[in-house]
């Protein structure tokens, strides 16, 4: 890799509000461009005498047209290697600018919603940022109920603030009550997006697209070749299964733990130094589990974090006491 050249690009994920969330702004390559004819997000190569604010101001007013603001914040870092070249993502949100975006360098563009983005062709190295644009900021896990209509609320009042990716974590069920309650659950809140969290067996057998996996089920499933879902996530607890993680397609990982808990008080907690460390080279979305707080959700995202996880960390705004 010594001789291959390196560029260090700055991307912009551009939202504008919409009736129902916010369109991404995309645009499509030449032709006869390097892998021309794809979608991406907008954006160009970092200069050497620039920041890479600086870079995405001049490089989103050169293309669109635009004129950025200062409500920008990163969202995802990516390294990816091609035959030719090595390639830096430097990927930002950008949720506010002036003007009205056009092709300045005759590229086509369309504004779709995220949920559209995975049907459009894009290059490989792209495909952590769409994850990374789907998945949002809060990641809720449940925590133990022994009585289904308990539950039921609790994501009832979840999805009511805004809680739209939640993980159904409860150890205590048998299997068979496990599947009762994933079923009712799926049938229920057909708006959230239900992430199961059991034997690759159980999960298998349920309706849906999302799971979450333990490193050992990862193991199993890259040594097996097992047929995992549109979605899935895998619990990690180093760089090595970060990388596991990574290495078997996941579209994001959970990183843990970050501060010591309460649950596992014993267990040494990273601290955000050391998960932006371990976050370097990492080209998936990763969260930041155990111990967190809702106020720290900033200081996450500057380490490059895609957001937090938690179980007991949303209680006070999903109980409506703050």
């Amino acid at each position: 890799m010594s001789g291959t050249k390196r560029v260090h690009v700055a991307v912009a994920v551009i939202r504008q509000p919409s009736k129902h969330g916010a369109n991404i702004l995309i645009s499509k390559r030449a032709d006869d461009a390097h892998q021309g004819g794809l979608w991406e997000f907008p954006g160009g190569k970092v200069e050497s005498y620039e920041t890479v604010q600086q870079a995405l101001k001049r490089e989103l007013n050169e293309e669109l047209g635009i004129d950025i603001r200062s409500d920008i914040s990163p969202l995802i870092q990516i390294r990816h290697d091609y035959s030719e070249k090595h390639v830096f993502l430097d990927v930002w949100n950008v949720d506010g600018f002036e003007g009205d975006a056009r092709g300045c360098e005759g590229q086509p563009l369309q504004w779709v919603s995220p949920t559209a983005l995975s049907d459009l062709d894009f290059p490989e190295a792209n495909k952590p940022i769409i994850d990374a644009v789907c998945l949002g900021r809060r990641y809720l896990i449940t925590p133990q109920f022994d009585c289904y209509e308990d539950l039921a609320s609790h994501l009832s009042q979840a999805e009511s603030k805004g809680f739209d990716l939640i993980q159904l974590r409860q150890h205590h069920l048998n299997d068979e009550l496990y599947i009762s309650w994933a079923s009712k659950l799926y049938q229920q809140f057909p708006n959230v997006r239900l992430v199961w969290n059991r034997t690759l067996r159980v999960m298998a057998s349920l309706p849906g697209d999302a799971w979450h996996l333990n490193a050992e089920q990862a193991r199993q499933a890259k040594h097996e070749g097992y047929s995992l879902p549109y979605l899935f996530g895998v619990s990690c607890h180093s760089k090595s299964e970060l990388a596991l993680a990574e290495s078997v397609g996941a579209n994001y990982a959970l990183l843990s733990p970050v501060q010591r808990t309460q649950s596992h008080p014993d267990a040494e907690p990273l601290g955000l130094a050391n998960f932006e460390a371990l976050l370097e080279g990492c080209n998936i979305p990763v969260y930041a589990l155990g111990g967190m707080r809702d106020e720290q959700l900033g200081e996450v995202i500057r380490a490059g974090g895609q957001g937090i996880a938690g179980i007991s960390t949303w209680q006070t705004i999903i109980e409506g006491t703050r």
